[in-house]
């Protein structure tokens, strides 16, 4: 490959646009175009990064009006977005011969894909922190006008994975839907828009779709973390969408126990074929997530597993949580339970004995005993000597044990 040193022909690696831009390594190419790593020159101003990510779309794809609205779309909901989990727009332009780019903040760091694909299922803090800032991203995006629509692992971009600080980025909203906008619609009345593994039953029909859209490709990507594997794993395309229209998702599972909790009816309510039945928004769903890391906290606190509270509570049925935070009640109402009048919903009966201190009630004296006679206090013992304590933990065990005993004994016949 011959690199070109200016961007009058086609673009290579090497190729310099608009004399501020330089291509060092492609990154990545889909349907719509090609990703760079680039450095910024001198002539890029003041304050730009040293490193961008560009993106530029494909030469035969510049006279096709309707890729050329898409890509412009994306420029739009990309610099409309200021959120710290959503790539930056820096510039926008044309090269000399006529090719639209666009040249935004460069995303650190892997794939979700590659992060489900290695470390698959995830330990439920991790979930709990990649999850919200997913979420985040897409309160954002739709505060602002847009559907993503096409959200999945590899459209999130993971920094400084398995860290506690590790970042989301989401990227590519060249699908994205602008709610706000007035007039033609990008996408012809019919036309399919997304990724088949993650979409919606609407979007799979071709009907009109809202920000739920994304909400249910939330739950599916939540789903894969949850068990490292898709809600419908799929041989074709066609099968794929087939089962997101058709097929209710099993609850997701670890060999082969079934989990449970709060974070799988999140996941399971986001799956719902219809878009009332899912979360009301991406800031509901935030509410569950911080529900989520509350009750988290507290079985950590109580020396319980953390995979037992959330994944799959062996004696706490599902729902059982108090909710503190009012967003969560407008996401999941119809799941949402009481807490039961003989417990916190939070303890088992194993948990409430190792922190309750049981209550020693003096038995009252049976009729015509006499009372008993005070019993004069012990004398503190002398100075330099050690009062001998009676182990009575070992007297009460070999009590139980002698009566177990005698009771097998007595079974026995002896």
């Amino acid at each position: 490959m011959n690199p070109s040193a200016n961007d009058n022909g086609p673009l290579r690696v090497g190729a310099i646009l608009q004399g501020r831009y330089r291509l060092e390594a492609e990154l990545g190419s889909g349907a719509m175009g090609s990703v760079y790593r680039a450095r910024t020159l001198e002539g890029a101003g003041p304050g730009a990064a040293a490193q961008v990510a560009v993106k530029v779309l494909r030469p035969e794809l510049i006279h096709d009006a309707r890729t050329v609205v898409r890509f412009e779309q994306e420029a739009r909901a990309v610099g409309r977005l200021r959120h710290a989990n959503v790539v930056h727009l820096i510039d926008v332009g044309r090269t000399a011969g006529g090719e639209l780019f666009l040249v935004m903040e460069l995303a650190e760091g892997v794939p979700l894909s590659q992060v489900i694909a290695r470390d698959a299922p995830l330990p439920m803090r991790r979930i709990i922190r990649l999850a919200r800032q997913i979420a985040s991203a897409l309160r954002e995006a739709h505060e602002q006008g847009f559907i993503h629509r096409d959200l999945k692992p590899d459209n999130i971009i993971v920094g400084r994975p398995g860290q506690p600080d590790e970042r989301v980025k989401v990227l590519d909203f060249g699908v994205a839907k602008d709610t706000g906008a007035v007039g033609s619609s990008v996408t012809a009345t019919g036309m399919v828009v997304g990724t088949p593994g993650y979409m919606s039953p609407e979007q799979a029909n071709a009907k009109p779709v809202t920000a739920k859209a994304d909400l249910y490709a939330f739950g599916a990507i939540v789903y894969e973390l949850l068990c490292g594997r898709p809600v419908f794993p799929a041989e074709t395309v066609i099968e794929s969408m087939i089962a997101h229209v058709h097929q209710t998702p099993e609850l997701p599972s670890v060999r082969g126990r079934r989990l449970d909790g709060p974070m799988v009816e999140l996941v399971m309510r986001c799956l719902e074929k219809g878009p009332e039945a899912r979360p009301d928004s991406a800031d509901a769903i935030l509410g569950v997530l911080d529900d989520c890391e509350a009750r988290l906290i507290i079985d950590e606190s109580l020396g319980r597993s953390a995979e037992v509270a959330l994944h799959g509570a062996e004696t706490i049925p599902p729902g059982t949580l108090p909710r503190p935070n009012a967003r969560s009640e407008a996401a999941i109402d119809p799941l949402a339970k009481t807490i039961p009048p003989d417990g916190l919903g939070l303890m088992n009966a194993q948990v409430m004995a190792t922190v309750v201190a049981p209550i020693k009630v003096p038995t009252p004296p049976r009729a015509g005993t006499p009372p008993a006679t005070p019993q004069a206090s012990t004398p503190a013992p002398a100075p330099g000597r050690r009062r001998q304590r009676i182990p009575w933990g070992a007297v009460v065990a070999g009590l139980a044990f002698a009566g177990l005993l005698v009771a097998a004994l007595t079974l026995a016949g002896v």
